[in-house]
Formats: C-alpha cells, sequence, structure tokens
C-alpha cells in the first residue's frame, strides 16, 4: 500500500500479518498507531525483526527508490 501526503488514509493490519514501514519521500512521515488493546510488556503480543531478515519473504530493498 503506498501512501501520500496528499490524503489522510486508514490501514487496518489484520494480526498476525508480518508488516514494515518505509519512507520514500523526502520529508517526515507520521504513522499514528492505534491497538485495540494496551500493550503488555510482560506478555508480549509482537514479534520485531530486524527488516533485512530471512524470515519475511520479502525484501524491503526492492521498495527503496532507485536513483
Amino acid at each position: 500500500v503506498t501512501m501520500s501526503d496528499r490524503a489522510s488514509r486508514q490501514l487496518i493490519i489484520p494480526p498476525f500479518v508480518w508488516h514494515l514501514n518505509i519512507n520514500i519521500g523526502d520529508s517526515e512521515a507520521r504513522l499514528i498507531n492505534f491497538p485495540t488493546e494496551v500493550y503488555n510488556h510482560a506478555a508480549p503480543d509482537r514479534l520485531l525483526l530486524p527488516w533485512d531478515t530471512d524470515q519475511i519473504p520479502a525484501n524491503a530493498k526492492d521498495y527503496f527508490p532507485k536513483f
């Protein structure tokens, strides 16, 4: 999904779906997260992986602008 500064948009990411945010613009981007539940630090409900991991079948480098 490509978003721009021309309009506000809402993107709903279902549970257990890996996702990555990449700002390919020249200016600062803002992402506002509205979770459905308060984050529980004692029992995290999310997994964090490096952006270049082999565990996710997508190459983030493919989404960076090529100059």
